[in-house]
């Protein structure tokens, strides 16, 4: 039991090693960054169920921006959410599915054949 006592000393009173550089540990935090992408439910019935792990959930309307990570991934490929933006830059095989601002307007019923 003594020698165990003492190296738990010895590891407790050894001296810190070098601190991490400012620019060290901003290029950390850089390479950490996730993209981010702006997605909205398939169904409006997920609006209300559906959030992400870091707590943001969707509004009533609209779109929200996530970071795209896993758990992100795994919603399209379920399809229970689909991309409208990539915010700041790229994401390999990524499409963003374009909204149509103006959709067309309901066909008319055609006439029945005499």
């Amino acid at each position: 039991m003594v020698y165990m006592q003492q190296k738990v000393s010895q590891q407790v009173n050894r001296p810190a090693g070098k601190k991490a550089h400012p620019t060290q540990l901003a290029a950390i935090a850089a390479n950490k960054q996730r993209p981010r992408v702006r997605v909205e439910p398939t169904n409006e019935a997920h609006r209300h169920v559906l959030k992400h792990p870091n707590g943001m959930a969707f509004r009533n309307e609209g779109d929200v921006e996530w970071p795209y990570d896993r758990f992100t991934e795994r919603r399209l490929r379920e399809g229970v959410i689909r991309v409208v933006e990539i915010v700041g830059g790229e994401i390999p095989g990524i499409t963003v599915e374009k909204k149509e601002s103006n959709p067309r307007p309901p066909r008319e019923p055609r006439e029945p054949k005499t």
